[in-house]
């Protein structure tokens, strides 16, 4: 396939054939894996999530180190405080807090844990049941 000489490789005749073919078959095996979903692209960016210090040492911070293997692009940005402070205008991407709810922009779950959607999620998800599954953790 390929002819060597002490200062260059070269493709024999062979290996020029050839090289159509192991391209497609190259060009195949790259198609197979995208119909698999493999190869997709990850997931990038910040995610800023805002909690209770107590319930992030407890119930957050053990999820952390799977969700970052399993999302290499994404980066934390943990505002964690029990200090009150405006969920809404911190722009958070995700917040869990317990306390009594001031804003009608805010959902809370039946356990009373209330959560800030983003635009883009609809009020009417039940916030408990969904954690592990927006962390991507089963």
């Amino acid at each position: 396939m390929l002819r060597r000489s002490t200062r260059k490789v070269a493709l024999s005749l062979e290996g020029a054939e050839f090289l159509p073919y192991a391209r497609e078959i190259l060009a195949q095996e790259s198609a197979a894996r995208a119909a698999l979903g493999l190869g997709r692209p990850i997931a990038v960016g910040t995610l800023r999530f805002a909690a209770s210090s107590t319930f992030a040492q407890l119930h957050i911070a053990p999820l952390v180190p799977e969700f970052l293997r399993r999302n290499p692009g994404i980066k934390l940005d943990l505002r964690l405080s029990d200090t009150p402070f405006d969920l809404i205008e911190g722009s958070f991407d995700l917040a869990l807090r317990s306390a009594a709810l001031r804003s009608t922009t805010v959902a809370s779950s039946a356990e009373g844990e209330s959560c800030v959607p983003h635009p883009a999620t609809s009020k009417s998800m039940a916030c408990p049941a969904m954690w592990r599954n927006w962390l991507g953790i089963s």
